[in-house]
């Protein structure tokens, strides 16, 4: 706010180091403040025209015990060299730019880059290097995820604060004066970062920790569904035919209730103990993996055909259960899409293969494939349903796939098989992409 009815935003929509001149002359004749044209060229170097800087700059200039009748270079000088004037700046002009961690994460390590080793020019490895220096390891190491699972958007969002600029890949700060004025104090600069840092690091712990939690509760789920739950049912029937049986026979089924009954006593132990085993990361090849679903999923009514778009091995660093899992969620939804639609059953297809230091994983059915509204739902970013009264096949499989930098969407166009048709993504395990265990 240049004063309480107006907003600089709207005197200085696109202000540039190279431009803006005359709206400045203008907010300063508005305001009664008389300002050479020398003075004006200052601030606008100071800022490097940047509305956020010159808002927080503006402020500090006009709030005083006596009303700034005039805006000199003196006047300029004694601003810039009054430490705790320059302090508050930095902070409001960077809380302006954003409030988001990661991107304030972004911000801090460019300055850091350019403040503490010269670097007019970087890449967006080493900002993320930068970054990663400035972490506690074991801090790091608790949050589970990486801290920038998708690094270009946030540096594409960095971008847009106009304080970061882009060209050709290679990042660099706004030209003008205001990096420098935002690095005056290399120390405090780090110290700033490191606590932007911290923020995004704590902030991806809690996440890690509520999509652990999900994960957990969807693979216990799981188990209890498929595997114990069944068991403890044949074992109730066992107990009701048991005074049926032949005397030698029915001691047999006494001993196996008793030892299930044991095992039931600590299932609770046993689902502890299975948390941790659940989540824990191990190295695997998808395409094994996928072979392996296939000849346990496929029935009479369901033909499963895996294959490799390139004869390579194809290993991921995640939870091959939940992998499976995410993998058996649109497996069943595609199932039931198919049944529904023809009782004499259809095809699925799981279609394995790399791009930019990922492992893709295609599913493709030959059901009914998406309605489309839906598809077009999709193709708008929008969230929907995928079938009508279809189950949680998607929203379950990007939970269990998320805690490991997975993703899993549903693609706009119909599948070879002429149904529906979903992608799933993991970070390569030969890549820097994989979770922390």
């Amino acid at each position: 706010m240049v004063c309480s009815q107006l907003p600089l935003a709207d005197v200085l929509p696109s202000a540039r180091p190279d431009g803006g001149r005359w709206q400045i002359a203008w907010v300063m004749d508005l305001l009664g403040v008389f300002a050479a044209d020398a003075a004006i060229d200052i601030l606008m170097h100071d800022t490097s025209g940047l509305p956020a800087a010159l808002g927080v700059a503006m402020r500090q200039l006009f709030d005083g015990d006596e009303r700034l009748r005039e805006l000199t270079a003196d006047s300029l000088a004694r601003w810039r060299t009054d430490l705790r004037r320059i302090m508050d700046f930095r902070a409001q002009v960077m809380a302006e730019l954003t409030d988001e961690p990661e991107v304030a994460s972004v911000l801090y390590a460019a300055l850091l880059l350019y403040s503490a080793y010269g670097m007019e020019d970087f890449d967006a490895s080493q900002i993320e290097e930068m970054i990663n220096a400035l972490v506690d390891p074991a801090n790091i190491s608790e949050a589970g995820v990486r801290l920038f699972p998708d690094l270009p958007r946030v540096l594409e969002h960095a971008v847009s604060t106009r304080l970061l600029t882009s060209e050709g890949g290679s990042f660099s700060l706004l030209p003008g004066g205001l990096p420098r004025l935002l690095t005056g104090d290399t120390a405090a600069t780090e110290s700033a970062a490191r606590k932007a840092v911290q923020e995004l690091t704590d902030q991806r712990a809690r996440l890690a920790d509520r999509l652990m939690l999900r994960a957990v509760q969807e693979a216990i789920d799981h188990l209890e569904t498929n595997s114990f739950m069944a068991f403890r049912s044949m074992v109730t029937s066992l107990e009701d035919y048991r005074h049926t049986l032949p005397d030698e026979l029915g001691d047999l089924v006494t001993e196996v209730i008793s030892q299930f009954r044991q095992f039931d006593t600590y299932h609770q132990v046993a689902i502890d103990d299975a948390k941790e085993q659940v989540t824990k990361p191990d190295r695997f090849d998808v395409a094994v993996l996928l072979v392996e679903i296939a000849q346990k999923r496929e029935t009479r009514h369901l033909r499963i055909v895996v294959e490799e778009r390139e004869p390579q091995s194809h290993p991921v660093v995640a939870s091959r259960l939940l992998v499976s899992m995410a993998i058996d969620n649109l497996l069943s939804n595609a199932r039931r899409a198919i049944m529904e639609a023809d009782a004499a059953g259809g095809t699925v297809l799981l279609r394995v293969g790399a791009s930019n230091g990922n492992t893709i994983i295609d599913v493709e059915d030959s059901g009914p494939g998406l309605p489309d509204e839906v598809r077009e739902q999709i193709l708008r970013g929008e969230p929907a349903s995928l079938r009508p009264g279809g189950g949680r096949g998607l929203p379950d499989a990007k939970t269990l796939l998320g805690y490991y930098g997975g993703t899993v969407q549903a693609m706009p166009e119909a599948s070879s098989l002429g149904g529906a048709y979903f992608r799933i993504s993991l970070p390569s395990a030969s890549t820097d992409h994989s979770p922390h265990s």
